[in-house]
């Protein structure tokens, strides 16, 4: 599967829906695929032991385990034949590396198959190599970069948290293909200071 393929328009002129999980609890994942998500991304994946049993949660049998339901995913029954057809082809799975255990197991991890990107946080990690919030030191970027470079070799897609437009460009740069800029959080704070200054002025 196509990382554009999340990004892209929907045929029915939708965008695509990715949901972050909470956590990697069966419980989210069966709620978030059926009600009918494009993607699913979930957080602190260490090991490939974690992403095999991920996959396999979203994957319908034989390939995996997933449950069938009649939900708003499967149209509450009247498309389920369609679906069951297609879902473990077009849902995509995206496990976040988010800790240095991450890292050094990020080859082991990419060797389980099903897995359509990888998605870096570069705050948690950066805490877990001892340097919380210094996303931009040289142990916490080579560690993005480790990640980054094995996507590479694997054909697979990845992705980070970018705060900012130039941290944007410079992941772009690099080939990373999914990024998320920005937080709503602070963009509405922003707007809201550069409105006030404004008015000041």
């Amino acid at each position: 599967m196509s990382i554009v393929w999340w990004l892209s328009l929907k045929p029915s002129g939708r965008c695509a829906a990715v949901v972050r999980l909470p956590s990697q609890d069966e419980v989210y994942v069966k709620k978030a695929l059926d009600i009918g998500v494009d993607a699913i991304m979930v957080p602190q994946v260490r090991s490939s032991a974690e992403a095999r049993r991920i996959v396999q949660l979203c994957k319908y049998p034989p390939q995996g385990i997933r449950g069938v339901g009649l939900a708003r995913a499967q149209g509450y029954g009247t498309t389920l034949k369609e679906y069951l057809n297609e879902a473990n082809e077009k849902v995509g799975v995206i496990i976040q590396s988010e800790h240095i255990d991450a890292v050094n197991e990020i080859h082991t991890i990419l060797s389980v198959k099903g897995i359509d990107a990888v998605f870096v946080g570069p705050f948690d990690l950066s805490g877990s190599i001892g340097k919380l919030g210094d996303i931009s030191h040289p142990e916490v970027t080579d560690a993005i970069m480790r990640v980054v470079g094995a996507c590479k070799e694997k054909g697979i897609a990845s992705g980070i948290f970018a705060g900012t437009s130039e941290q944007a460009v410079r992941w772009s740069n690099e080939g990373v293909g999914l990024l998320a800029i920005g937080i709503d959080a602070l963009l509405l704070i922003n707007g809201a200071k550069a409105l006030l200054q404004g008015f000041r002025e």
